[in-house]
């Protein structure tokens, strides 16, 4: 491996950056993203679940629909 004689904080980031991730570090990345987004719905739907009718106009959902949408699983889009 190169030795890097810089003292900026980001130049072994920008270093390591060039080089492409080894295929267990993709596999676990890919697979962090996949349970992210998983999060994200999860949270998405309580909180629309908890809107009143005056907020689920406002973005321009009906009651029903929200109630469908909040009553999805995570893993759905």
């Amino acid at each position: 491996m190169t030795q890097l004689t810089t003292t900026h904080p980001n130049a072994r980031l920008a270093y390591l950056a060039d080089k492409p991730l080894p295929v267990t570090a993709q596999i676990a990345l890919a697979i962090a993203v996949v349970f992210v987004k998983w999060e994200h719905r999860r949270r998405s739907r309580i909180a629309l679940s908890h809107l009143d009718d005056h907020l689920l106009a406002d973005i321009g959902l009906k009651r029903e629909a929200a109630i469908h949408e909040a009553g999805l699983p995570f893993w759905r889009h």
